[in-house]
């Protein structure tokens, strides 16, 4: 068996061999033709390259000139010598029958004799590598023009342009669609035209060494991103959703929606599409979610019946909740969907409408897991209700900070509840301290309310995180409890220690605003007590020359305010232990005085010295 094996073998192997010295004088021709072409061809581009070496290659001319075998620098000096005064008399360039001339020199154009010497050596040696032994070989039987590089005047160029980038370069134009009074307006796609920049170029350098010295502007068409058939099929769609008016209904009530206001709900976007009949930029029109919806919610707002939130009515120290109450409006969402499938259709459009509750913000259980069940502190600030703006201000702000809710274990921020004190939320400018100074100011007055909010959580018994003083001593506020605030700048901030939410309350009326803290948990037990002030200083005084008043008089018009410290300590209990040991150091600048002062009183007239005459004698 194996012997057999072995001499099937030999014989397939004979016989494979046998195969190959058939064959082999059929392909022998043609591979020796082959090789003796590749030999021929690699011979001459190494002769090629012999002669050139680092010369322009024969075979390439500029206006007549030929730099075959030049180096670049007798190139350059060949050009400038034949061509560098090329171009005395005007050029024109043309475009679709009209022609625009001008003469070189008022451009500034001419050949750049060094960047075509460059541009002429560089033609057989840079580009597709593959191209270049086809170019090499080429030209040895057929001269190749190349056009000449040109500098000019790129401000004098684009001033002789002006009028024709004006005439002929355009935008390309989308086509679109838009709804106006239930009607599909159609806008025109339209093809786009601009001046090819190096084309310009090229056309300059043909001109300047051409007999004729005229040439067709080289304008590019630009295609619009979305073409006339891109809109058809929205447009359909379109028209189909304003076939028919749709009618919504609610119980006895129906409402008919025109085609006109259906307009309003459909919109249109761009979208790439890939594959099918026709590839590329399309438009879809549909319905918009958001303005159908919105639109569905004003038209049937009769319908509405609002929520009421769970509210802790306050008297005193009492607290009560009243209950909260789910309301109910329109569901526009199935709303939304319903119109999407009636509008698909050109049959009779109705649409009844279904009701969803309303959950209120604040429902009667949480207000009872709240723990909000007593009144912590109350504090009262007064104020002269004269000073109009600034009562304005502070009724603003406490309105702002009425019913504000901290969350145990939250951090109150006076800034972040508040937010900035703008004239377009309503504040008005009243008088504020501004680096020591009193001055007018948007949101003047917040501290006073910044002030009867730290009071109120002074006696609270919570936790104080930041609170500054005023830069100079007000009198009116109690000493050391004073709170300033403002915008990104000084913060009056309190934590919320106790297992209970917070409520913020804040009542306001003619002269007054009162601050009340509710909550629950234990009961805090706050004592207080302030120092004496201590490093007075005096203020300094600012005085103007008044020459109404007599000589040497002085009017004090603002006696300043006398520096000073103060420091106030708070101990806090609960369930008789101590929580809280605070203590408030405030450090007041003085508030420099005005004075008005008269003229310096004239210098003392001199006494006469005694007579040195001699006295008459006496008779």
């Amino acid at each position: 068996m194996g012997d057999k094996t072995l001499g099937d073998g030999r014989v397939s192997a004979e016989r494979r061999k046998a195969s190959y010295r058939a064959w082999l004088p059929v392909f022998r021709p043609p591979l020796v033709a082959l090789g003796v072409a590749l030999g021929l061809f690699v011979t001459a581009l190494a002769l090629d390259a012999l002669v050139t070496g680092d010369r322009v290659h024969a075979g390439l001319e500029v206006g007549g000139v030929a730099l075959g075998g030049m180096s670049r620098d007798e190139a350059a000096k060949s050009l400038e010598a034949r061509l560098g005064k090329a171009g005395a008399g005007p050029i024109s360039v043309e475009w679709e029958g009209r022609r625009w001339s001008v003469a070189p020199s008022r451009l500034g154009l001419k050949v750049d004799a060094a960047a075509t010497a460059e541009k002429a050596w560089a033609y057989t040696r840079k580009g597709p590598p593959a191209a270049l032994p086809g170019k090499r070989l080429s030209l040895w039987f057929r001269s190749r023009p190349i056009v000449p590089a040109v500098s000019y005047s790129s401000t004098a160029l684009n001033r002789f342009l002006a009028p024709i980038r004006r005439l002929v370069q355009q935008a390309p134009l989308d086509a679109g669609l838009h709804i106006e009074d239930g009607r599909i307006v159609t806008t025109k796609a339209r093809t786009g035209r601009s001046i090819q920049a190096k084309a310009l170029d090229d056309l300059l350098g043909r001109l300047l060494i051409s007999d004729g010295r005229r040439g067709v502007l080289p304008v590019r068409s630009i295609p619009p991103a979305m073409d006339d058939e891109g809109v058809i099929e929205a447009r359909q769609a379109a028209a189909l959703l304003l076939a028919r008016p749709v009618y919504l209904s609610y119980k006895q009530s129906k409402w008919r929606i025109p085609p006109a206001r259906i307009g309003g709900w459909i919109a249109f976007e761009r979208r790439l599409v890939t594959g099918g009949s026709r590839g590329g930029l399309l438009l879809q029109a549909s319905l918009d979610r958001r303005r159908v919806k919105r639109d569905v919610e004003a038209i049937a707002a009769q319908t509405l019946i609002r929520p009421r939130d769970a509210v802790f009515k306050v008297d005193g120290e009492k607290v009560t909740i009243l209950p909260s109450r789910v309301g109910a409006g329109i569901d526009t969402e199935r709303a939304y969907r319903w119109i999407r499938k009636v509008t698909a259709s050109r049959e009779y459009r109705r649409v009844p409408l279904l009701m969803r509750p309303i959950r209120p913000k604040i429902t009667t259980e949480w207000a009872k897991a709240s723990g909000i069940v007593r009144r912590l502190a109350t504090y009262t600030t007064t104020f002269d209700s004269g000073a109009t703006a600034r009562v304005n201000n502070i009724h603003l702000l406490a309105s702002q900070l009425n019913n504000t809710f901290v969350k145990p274990g939250g951090v109150f921020s006076f800034n972040r509840t508040i937010g900035p004190r703008t004239a377009e939320k309503g504040y008005q400018e009243a008088p504020a301290i501004v680096g020591g100074e009193l001055v007018p100011s948007v949101g003047g007055g917040v501290c006073q309310v910044g002030t009867t909010i730290f009071n109120a959580v002074f006696f609270s018994g919570l936790e104080v995180v930041e609170r500054h003083n005023h830069s100079f001593y007000i009198s009116h506020y109690p000493d050391g409890r004073d709170a300033t605030v403002s915008w990104d700048g000084p913060d009056f901030r309190f934590k919320n220690d106790t297992p209970a939410w917070v409520l913020i309350k804040a009542m306001w009326g003619d002269g007054y605003v009162t601050v009340s803290l509710y909550g629950g948990g234990p009961k805090s037990e706050v004592s207080y007590r302030t120092s004496e002030f201590t490093n007075m200083s005096d203020p300094p005084m600012r005085q103007t020359l008044d020459a109404s008043l007599p000589a040497g008089g002085i009017v004090v018009d603002d006696a300043g305010i006398r520096g000073r410290d103060v420091t106030v300590w708070r101990t806090v209990k609960r369930n008789g232990k101590i929580v809280h040991e605070d203590v408030f150091k405030s450090h007041y600048r003085p508030k420099a005085g005005e004075q008005r002062v008269g003229p310096k009183p004239p210098p003392p007239k001199a006494k006469p010295s005694p007579s040195t005459e001699p006295t008459p004698a006496a008779r």
